[in-house]
């Protein structure tokens, strides 16, 4: 199986091949901007993974802290906002990736509107056939 990290050609984009980008913006971030030929989908996919990693590394840590303090966040007792802090510091790994993630499937999002209307834009230039019209017989 060969890979590679090749930009597309953003240059011949037709509207399938945009709603394909898009389309794949959505399922990973980044990937579908670098097969329409943008280099910020370098960018995006090294920030998805990013977040992807963070939010993984920092759940498996949540989830085991969880179990360790269930009968704390079952029956709280004492301070409520000592819990909530306690909460907050446990879970903020957690935020932090989940919102890199989000931060770079917004600018996918945004990167994929570009895509689209970059290709209307290049069906519309596109050369239309001529008119012919047909001969005057006098």
């Amino acid at each position: 199986m060969k890979f590679n990290l090749r930009l597309g050609d953003g240059q011949n984009l037709t509207r399938e091949n945009a709603w394909t980008c898009c389309t794949t913006n959505f399922a990973f971030p980044g990937s579908g901007s670098l097969l329409a030929g943008r280099k910020v989908g370098y960018l995006q996919s090294v920030l998805t993974l990013l977040g992807f990693i963070l939010t993984m590394w920092f759940g498996v840590r949540f989830i085991a802290w969880g179990i360790r303090n269930w009968s704390e966040l079952t029956s709280p007792s004492g301070d409520p906002l000592e819990s909530f802090l306690n909460l907050w510091r446990a879970s903020r790994g957690v935020v932090l990736g989940l919102g890199i993630f989000g931060f770079s499937w917004i600018w996918a999002f945004i990167t994929s509107l570009t895509i689209l209307s970059a290709a209307r834009r290049n069906a519309e230039t596109v050369a239309k056939p001529p008119v012919i019209k047909p001969p005057i017989i006098r």
